[in-house]
């Protein structure tokens, strides 16, 4: 039997290295991407055009602290403000007509990683940006940059919302005092308390498989926010 030199040996062994280190790069190479998980707090400005119906939005989004926030301009209109907690309940308030809704969810905001378990969909170009794509349970497309990877773009199926990102500022965090929902908020004889109903839990779990704690509430509420 043929003995082998400590140096051959070696020379084997490095070239076996080097074909499993070439397969691993290869399979990586043909790997689906992942996408990014969201920030901690971030604070993004959008364009919204929901079926015809266009808005400009300021997103805020605080989830060490349970909260998120959009305040929605309407084209030629007032400002909506839509203030989410982690426990599920929603204000939807208009300061300038003096209205406010409460809503109850039995979902609270997103989680950071609540594209974990989302379907990729390929690359495409979106905005002028090279984007690659993700599906979740056929009720968002999500479109995130492949360079930056910051988010460009998400559509919603079930109402025709497509959202545009504008700016997307990582880290940046809203006063505590512009949180605060107004008195009239909390007087019942001025506000109406409403429970989403069960078609409207569905679209919010939309967003996440039983997989990821059951789902949580989209970006705004797409049966409250007009």
């Amino acid at each position: 039997m043929a003995r082998w030199s400590a140096g051959a040996a070696m020379q084997v062994l490095g070239l076996c290295g080097a074909i499993w280190l070439i397969v691993g790069v290869a399979a990586s190479a043909n790997a689906d991407p992942i996408p990014k998980t969201w920030p901690l707090q971030f604070h993004s400005q959008m364009y919204q055009n929901r079926s015809g119906k266009l808005s400009m939005i300021d997103l805020w989004y605080d989830f060490p602290n349970g909260r998120n926030l959009n305040l929605i301009q309407n084209q030629l209109g007032s400002v909506l403000h839509d203030v989410e907690y982690t426990n599920g309940t929603s204000y939807y308030y208009d300061l300038e007509a003096g209205t406010c809704r409460e809503v109850h969810f039995p979902v609270g905001i997103l989680r950071p990683d609540w594209l974990s378990d989302a379907t990729y969909a390929g690359v495409e170009e979106k905005d002028g940006f090279k984007c690659n794509v993700w599906e979740k349970v056929e009720f968002i497309r999500y479109y995130e940059d492949v360079e930056t990877k910051r988010p460009v773009s998400w559509y919603f199926y079930t109402s025709g919302m497509d959202l545009h990102i504008m700016t997307f500022e990582e880290g940046n965090v809203l006063d505590d005092i512009k949180w605060q929902a107004p008195v009239s908020c909390f007087q019942k004889t001025s506000q109406t308390a409403l429970t989403a109903s069960e078609d409207d839990d569905k679209s919010r779990k939309g967003l996440l498989s039983k997989a990821s704690l059951g789902g949580r509430k989209g970006l705004h509420s797409e049966a409250y926010v007009t």
